[in-house]
């Protein structure tokens, strides 16, 4: 081995050593920090839940700075009640054009008058050829020729009355798909009075476009108030319709919600007019009882998972909390939860447990919503909420380096 290539060779494992080493410090750079107690997930981060939380889920523990700091604002609810009956506030629903029924009634008219004439003339092929098929095999009384015509004309005939009998179908599921299953029996009904009586204007057909989060079940009726009359108007629910028939039904200004539930209903005609938009109440059978329950804002609504919750201040705390206690609560900032300073006055020891509670059968009414059961003494969360449920959600992570 020359002096040149012993130098080159001294060099490579110089250059590989040093590689090493680096390699050793760069893979070995999390265990360092941890055994010098400078890694950065190791910094103190206070759990703000309840230690002592039996239900299913924890309460969020904050004293009185630590609530002004992350805006955090209470409110008591309105005592109210509702009757049962009721599934959402006051709506706008309109009258509807019955002329799309009209000419759909002509086209399903003509479509099944087309498969009843299609079905005699297959009727009458098959029989035909029955006929000359008896004659050919009966000593060949009838030729060949008139044989293949009459099967082919079967054939042709039976096509034509599948083909009628199938525009037929397509026009009455069409019916039942935009209008539902009640209008679409109308037409199916032999003397069509129910459905006479809408297009002469002695019945209409009501629109109302209701959010999901509105109702909590299908309703039932629905009463209307129209323009210079005490008594309101009773309409019956007739199901669901189309959107796209709702509209074109409607005046060009109807009001259009995004994912909205179109419903269909009937009331007397009188004093009622396509194309006029009334005020109206919702409602369902079987529970006309008043249910309490209170008001709170829309702001204290929160949604996760599917669900409406609201945060409920469960009970303050005692005065006997400890401090450590009272400067673990202060955490919580609006600044990405800076530590506040130690408190000394009574309202900075006190620690609030606030609670996370489902509303399933809430109703929105406006800009409130009606919690039924709630009581009025227990505080509710009308702002801050959020941040509340994302402390609740993030005080469940775990560190992965705490394996």
């Amino acid at each position: 081995m020359t002096h040149r290539q012993l130098v080159r060779l001294l060099i490579a494992q110089t250059v590989l050593m040093v590689g090493l080493g680096w390699a050793a410090v760069y893979l070995g750079r999390d265990e360092f920090r941890l055994a010098v107690g400078r890694e950065e997930e190791g910094l103190p981060s206070p759990s703000l839940l309840a230690d002592d939380e039996a239900g299913p889920l924890p309460a969020v523990r904050l004293n009185a700075i630590a609530q002004r700091h992350a805006g955090v604002e209470l409110q008591r609810p309105t005592a109210t009640t509702m009757s049962a009956g009721t599934t959402a506030g006051e709506i706008t629903v309109t009258v509807l054009d019955p002329q799309p029924l009209a000419e759909l009634r002509t086209r399903l008219r003509a479509a099944q008058q087309e498969a009843a004439a299609s079905h005699a003339t297959a009727v009458a092929s098959r029989l035909e050829q029955a006929r000359i098929q008896a004659l050919f095999d009966d000593d060949r009384s009838a030729s060949q020729r008139a044989l293949e015509a009459a099967n082919a004309q079967a054939l042709t005939d039976a096509a034509r009355e599948r083909t009628a009998q199938s525009q037929s179908n397509a026009l009455r599921d069409g019916a039942r798909a935009a209008w539902g299953a009640v209008v679409a029996s109308w037409f199916d009904a032999p003397d069509g009075a129910v459905l006479q009586r809408v297009l002469s204007g002695r019945e209409v057909l009501l629109r109302a476009v209701l959010r999901a989060d509105d109702i909590d079940s299908a309703p039932t009726r629905l009463q209307a108030t129209l323009p210079g009359r005490r008594e309101p108007v009773t309409a019956q629910a007739l199901g669901a319709i189309s959107s796209s028939v709702a509209t074109a039904s409607a005046n060009p200004g109807a009001e259009a919600i995004a994912g909205g539930r179109h419903l269909l209903f009937k009331a007397p005609g009188a004093g009622l007019a396509p194309g006029m938009r009334l005020t109206a109440r919702l409602h369902r059978d079987g529970a006309d009882a008043a249910r309490a329950g209170g008001l709170v804002p829309a702001s204290a609504v929160i949604w996760h998972a599917g669900q409406a919750w609201i945060y409920v201040r469960e009970a303050g705390g005692d005065a006997n909390e400890t401090d450590d206690k009272a400067t673990e609560a202060q955490s919580v900032d609006v600044e990405d939860l800076k530590p506040a300073r130690a408190a000394s006055t009574p309202d900075a020891v006190r620690i609030d447990r606030f609670q996370r509670r489902a509303i399933p059968n809430a109703m929105r009414l406006g800009d409130q919503w009606f919690v039924p059961g709630i009581e009025t003494d227990d505080p509710v969360v009308v702002r801050g909420a959020q941040l509340l449920l994302s402390e609740e959600l993030k005080s469940q992570i775990k560190n992965e380096n705490d394996d």
